[in-house]
């Protein structure tokens, strides 16, 4: 019985790009792209502290309003 297709085995080509790539050393010039970056960052880790703050209260008013409604 033959199967339906055959199966290359080993590691898939695109495993192999993925490692070969590597993170480049930052230079001189680049000091202020990382600067601006590490503020993007901090600026987002905010907002999203923030919208996670939000997500929790709109959760626990859906608890109340649900144990206000069970009881009337």
């Amino acid at each position: 019985m033959m199967p339906l297709f055959l199966r290359k085995r080993g590691v898939h080509p695109w495993i192999n790009e993925t490692k070969r790539t590597t993170i480049p050393t930052p230079t001189e010039g680049s000091v202020e792209a990382l600067e601006a970056r590490i503020k993007q960052l901090e600026m987002e880790n905010a907002y999203l502290k923030k919208l996670n703050t939000l997500v929790q209260m709109q959760e626990k008013l859906q608890i109340y309003l649900n144990r206000l409604y069970s009881i009337l």
